[in-house]
């Protein structure tokens, strides 16, 4: 399974971890390769010391969702088709034993699999009137497993955030899983309802939980700026956001957010064997002990 990973100088440390999240929880961690696009020169000395990143390639970012797709795309070129290709953020973090093999058995009837946008009505981004959709209940690309049977090479991720779409009609309110008369926010991946529609493609995602509006088995109420995924009820993967500006476990989203995550993951059999007593486990049993 080839892993695609678009990584800036503040975002190391989230990799790194994450890295060692997806080893210690897969099935076949053995068949996990490591893609790694970075957009800063700092980074290229960093991942070149390690044997196990198969690609690495720089990507010249201009800042903000743009830059980050246009990394991407580079990921959708180069990308081999001998197995599943995933984009994914460096600060998710895998909650599910055996993740890989999930993946792979809902890619055997999908073309598609991931983390979902939230359903019409929700708090989202923070746009006003504008709403971050779930565009038609197909998958962002803050996780985006695609099957090799289909070549994504020309799937176009490119943000349009000054362009505001209008749902007028039926057709697009059909897409985009939005009411007719309101409007769609053209962030990275806006285009993935209407790629999927004209290929005649399969997708499957992960539901969207923010812990203002659903009861969330990680995330507490104050740390609704993160987010939760469920697969059949199950938490399945869970996003931090931010990777790109705030610092690891420094930010105080980020360190609870961590904790948090840790907190849950210790009680999988055979992760404290696998991944090990971490100083990320240690900081989040003491964190849990003053704030008791």
């Amino acid at each position: 399974m080839h892993l695609h990973l678009v990584v800036n100088k503040n975002s190391v440390p989230y990799f790194h971890y994450l890295r060692r999240n997806l080893l210690a929880l897969a099935g076949r961690p053995e068949s996990l390769k490591f893609w790694v696009y970075y957009t800063e020169q700092e980074v290229e000395k960093e991942m070149s010391q390690h044997s196990w990143v198969q690609h690495l390639e720089f990507s010249q970012h201009n800042g903000g969702s743009g830059g980050h797709a246009l990394a991407m795309h580079k990921a959708l070129q180069v990308m081999k088709r001998d197995d599943i290709n995933v984009l994914l953020d460096t600060d998710m973090v895998l909650l599910v034993k055996n993740w890989d093999l999930h993946i792979r058995n809902i890619l055997e009837d999908s073309d598609l699999f991931g983390t979902s946008h939230l359903d019409y009505g929700l708090f989202g981004l923070g746009y006003g009137e504008v709403e971050d959709c779930q565009y038609g209940g197909v998958p962002n690309t803050s996780f985006f497993a695609m099957h090799p049977r289909h070549d994504f090479s020309d799937l176009d991720l490119t943000p349009d955030k000054s362009n505001i779409l209008k749902i007028d009609s039926v057709e697009l309110s059909l897409i985009t899983s939005l009411p007719i008369n309101t409007h769609c926010h053209r962030d990275t991946g806006w285009k993935v309802p209407f790629y999927v529609k004209e290929h005649n493609l399969r997708a499957k995602i992960v539901r969207h939980r923010k812990p203002r509006h659903h009861k969330c088995a990680i995330l507490r109420n104050e740390m609704d700026y993160s987010e939760e995924f469920v697969l059949d009820n199950i938490p399945f993967v869970a996003h931090q956001r931010g990777s790109w500006k705030r610092p690891f476990r420094k930010d105080n989203l980020s360190r609870e957010f961590y904790d948090a995550v840790e907190l849950y993951l210790v009680k999988i059999p055979g992760y404290i064997k696998r991944h090990g007593w971490t100083s990320d486990l240690f900081r989040a049993k003491i964190s849990s002990l003053i704030t008791r």
